[in-house]
């Protein structure tokens, strides 16, 4: 369980910075935008644009992959919690040679509140996730509506 805690406590953090990131960087990058619309047309500037976009886009997923593997982790990490506390409950077994109710209740729930836990964790973040990647693709259409229309110069 500290193992889910720990990732929780970085997918989480991790989410929050990125959208507090998203909230600076857009306006930002749509001024750039809106500059690079009102710039001549040519094969350069073309290039440009699209230098700029794709640098734009790599800058705001820059640490989406990690947050979604973490993401995609967590439900493992609680099937490993499973796997151990069944461990523990045939240890009891194997020690007591009965099936004592208390040693394999302590294993059941051990298994049970793991599996739970990386669950718990991976279901609102997967949420988030894909919330922040909806939000960046929203900003690249209009970062390219504003590139290739700003100022009615195309």
């Amino acid at each position: 369980m500290w193992i889910l805690a720990g990732v929780s406590l970085i997918i989480w953090s991790g989410l929050l910075e990125h959208l507090l990131y998203l909230r600076e960087a857009a306006p930002r990058l749509l001024r750039q935008a809106r500059e690079l619309g009102r710039g001549p047309v040519g094969k350069r500037t073309e290039a440009l644009r699209r230098m700029t976009l794709n640098r734009a886009r790599s800058g705001l997923q820059r640490a989406l992959p990690v947050l979604r593997t973490l993401v995609t982790l967590c439900p493992l990490l609680g099937l490993i919690g499973t796997v151990l506390g069944m461990i523990q409950v045939f240890d009891s077994i194997a020690v007591l040679g009965t099936a004592d109710p208390r040693a394999l209740s302590a294993g059941i729930s051990r298994a049970v509140l793991t599996t739970m836990g990386g669950l718990m964790i991976a279901l609102p973040g997967l949420y988030l996730v894909n919330l922040v990647e909806r939000r960046i693709e929203r900003i690249m259409h209009r970062l390219t509506l504003e590139s290739t229309s700003a100022g009615g110069t195309r």
